[in-house]
């Protein structure tokens, strides 16, 4: 009914709405509800009807944003120095306004999303542990999002700026990971679980929003690696699909290099100069053999003996005993691929893995430049 009313209803609706939201946590909390009730009953509302609801659109996600920012803040001032949350009815409001956020995400424009505020809010909430759950799947849903046919410029430089988000907290993330020796914390665990899992569905739906800037693409990989090779198998895994779609379905614009200094030197080279580089690549020979070490390691199950820090391995206990065969079947991909692509580093990496085992490492030359 609220929908078939057209635009006028639409905002004579938000009026009051906007009013209500301003008497306090309950209140807003109901408010946030209203805006998502709105969204859910959209029902087959098509891009060509976004340019009549634009300043609907405009006013819905100004009044979200201020609604997170003035609540989340309230929580923040009780403890600033830990971010804890005591004021129960703020984290109510506020994850209201996550979840309104979360349902005008599938389909209001990306570039109102950006432009009023709403990703920078999201974000800020990134950093609150009561919250990262429905602020990671708001990153999650715009990662899915596809480039429409219309306003694509606009399009690219939104989602470029989700990426640079996501690529900070991600290696801020991983910078946490790296200076704490214990990460059994399952809640941080499931964070970057998250994290990674909204990067590889980014570089699945919007890959023009990273390969077009050869830095932030080599920046990119360096993280995703580090996913890839973390002691932590959950993290591990959840890189595993991005590598085995890059390096077996990946566009024309990721290669495989020889010299890891390439990406370095084309970083001040033009676009046009770069369109006549045939050998300017992004995947270098310590990159592939990164992935080789990982991957014939990982190939084991975990032994009766675990070491403190050893690299955790299957466990046919906690992943089950008919993943491994699947998971083995992948790190058999990636390593015929690279294998293909590198055939001397490969057979080097093989050598050197078997004397490994065997005992006798020594006698396997390094791999070659």
């Amino acid at each position: 009914v609220i929908w078939s009313g057209g635009t006028s209803l639409l905002d004579d609706l938000l009026s009051p709405v906007t009013y209500l939201s301003k008497s306090g946590p309950d209140d807003a909390e109901l408010a946030a509800f209203i805006l998502k009730w709105i969204s859910d009953f959209r029902g087959g509302l098509c891009e060509a009807d976004l340019p009549e609801l634009d300043e609907f659109l405009t006013n819905v996600m100004l009044l979200l944003s201020s609604l997170i920012e003035k609540h989340s803040e309230s929580i923040i001032a009780e403890r600033p120095d830990e971010l804890m949350v005591s004021t129960e009815k703020d984290v109510l409001t506020v994850t209201s306004c996550l979840l309104a956020a979360n349902a005008y995400a599938e389909w209001v424009p990306v570039v109102h999303l950006v432009k009023h505020g709403l990703v920078k809010r999201c974000e800020s909430l990134l950093h609150l542990s009561r919250f990262q759950t429905y602020a990671l799947k708001f990153f999650k849903i715009l990662c899915q999002r596809r480039r429409p046919l219309t306003v694509a410029k606009d399009y690219d430089d939104a989602m470029s700026h989700v990426f640079e988000i996501l690529m900070s907290i991600s290696q801020d993330s991983l910078t946490k990971v790296a200076a704490c020796s214990d990460f059994s914390s399952e809640r941080e665990l499931n964070v970057a679980e998250g994290i990674c899992d909204c990067l590889f569905t980014l570089v699945s739906s919007n890959m023009q929003c990273i390969i077009a800037d050869t830095i932030k693409t080599s920046c990119f990989l360096r993280q995703m690696l580090e996913y890839y090779q973390h002691y932590k198998i959950a993290l591990h895994f959840q890189s595993l699909p991005f590598w085995l779609m890059v390096l077996t379905e990946g566009p024309k614009e990721f290669f495989l290099a020889a010299d890891p200094a390439d990406v370095a030197s084309s970083a001040g080279t033009n676009s046009a100069e770069k369109g006549n580089i045939g050998t300017f690549l992004f995947f270098s020979d310590d990159i592939c053999s990164v992935i080789l070490d990982i991957s014939f390691k990982r190939m084991l199950k975990t032994p009766a003996t675990i070491l403190p820090n050893s690299l955790e391995l299957w466990s046919d206990e906690l992943h089950g005993k008919n993943g491994f065969i699947q998971y083995h079947s992948r790190l058999l991909d990636l390593i015929k691929y690279i294998a293909y692509r590198r055939p001397i580093l490969a057979a080097s990496k093989a050598a050197h893995r078997i004397n490994s085992v065997t005992g006798d490492a020594s006698t396997v030359s390094p791999p070659p430049k």
